[in-house]
């Protein structure tokens, strides 16, 4: 992929926000899969809500911007060619997710990762519903990743 100087600067100040969007919508999708009552809420309550999550989110999708663009370009060296993408912006995205859990839960890593749950109690059933939040993150982050592409490309 060749790259334009102009347009790495604009994806790296545009994609991160996509992905933090992204990233709240999945949250937000989470949260109406796994709480009947937050069917229960209207767009006015909503809207603030998901509004406080995004520019919350933004303050760690911009250092994991700077990850992701560190680690594409070492797979982008080493020959991966466009998997070095989709492979930086899923690492980049779980990476913010686990620290905002980790922030907001202040609970060890894993733990932290699970929604500040205790993973050892945890049944086999409940685990992909407990790390839906990082796997979000990660598909956030590939969103990013694609954004900041479609405009990297010459």
């Amino acid at each position: 992929m060749q790259t334009d100087a102009r347009g790495v600067f604009s994806g790296f100040i545009i994609a991160p926000a996509v992905a933090a969007f992204a990233a709240v919508a999945g949250m937000l999708a989470e949260l109406y899969l796994t709480a009947p009552e937050a069917a229960d809420l209207t767009v006015g309550e909503i809207a603030p809500l998901a509004g406080a999550l995004w520019f919350s989110g933004l303050m760690f999708a911009y250092p994991a911007a700077i990850g992701f663009v560190v680690i594409w370009l070492a797979l982008r060296a080493i020959g991966l060619g466009s998997l070095a993408l989709w492979l930086g912006g899923a690492i980049a995205g779980f990476s913010a997710m686990a620290a905002y859990l980790m922030r907001i839960t202040e609970a060890p890593m894993l733990n932290a990762l699970a929604g500040g749950q205790d993973v050892a109690s945890l049944t086999m059933a409940q685990l992909p519903s407990a790390f839906a939040l990082p796997t979000i993150g990660a598909v956030a982050g590939i969103v990013g990743a694609l954004t900041f592409a479609a405009f990297a490309k010459r």
